[in-house]
């Protein structure tokens, strides 16, 4: 991983819709290579990228949390998950594996927040709120694309989710329906230049 963090910042690719090392997508890289550039360019700057990524997934776990089972349940869970073996493991080792984790639960939770029921306001305004969600949502499954292997599982969770919420809220069916194509357009959007090279 540092390697192919070294050679991104240096220049040795000329472009980033390729794959490196193990086969993984190059922009797996990148955060890696930005992190050796901002904290050194040693096995602690590669780790430090490591661990703020770690960090950063933390926040997104407990709204993600907090948004599907409360307060309470988020604060058990990341607590627990910050003590986690394997979730502290990655986050000193200085591999890219993390970066998936980070944007999945972005991605899951931003869906979410799509599928809530509309908020307080105009009808108008309601709608746009819940189509950015799911815009959003998509564009970082589509990103996701571009990291470590696992990020392919998390549009499965959000469709098997999406599948349960259209079974469960059958009244809101056309707005839920729409707001997935809203994702999927965003994500195949942020996806086509790597889905054109594989």
């Amino acid at each position: 991983s540092g390697i192919e963090a070294r050679r991104i910042a240096s220049g040795f690719y000329s472009n980033l819709i390729d794959v490196g090392w193990y086969d993984q997508p190059l922009g797996s890289f990148v955060a890696q290579a930005a992190g050796l550039k901002l904290f050194g360019d040693s096995v602690g700057g590669l780790r430090t990228t490591s661990a703020v990524m770690g960090a950063l997934t933390l926040p997104l776990v407990y709204l993600l949390a907090r948004r599907m089972f409360g307060a309470r349940v988020a604060l058990v869970t990341i607590g627990l998950m910050a003590v986690a073996h394997w979730f502290i493991a990655y986050m000193r080792l200085g591999i890219n594996y993390n970066q998936s984790t980070l944007l999945g639960v972005f991605a899951l939770w931003t869906f979410w927040e799509g599928m809530k029921k509309p908020c307080e306001g105009s009808e108008t305004f309601a709608r746009l709120t819940r189509v950015g969600w799911f815009a959003l949502s998509g564009v970082a499954i589509g990103l996701g694309m571009y990291l470590y292997f696992a990020s392919r599982l998390f549009p499965i969770l959000i469709i098997i989710g999406f599948g349960f919420a259209l079974w469960t809220r059958r009244n809101e069916a056309r707005a839920l329906i729409g707001g997935a194509l809203v994702w999927g357009l965003s994500a195949a959007l942020v996806f086509a230049p790597m889905g054109l090279y594989f």
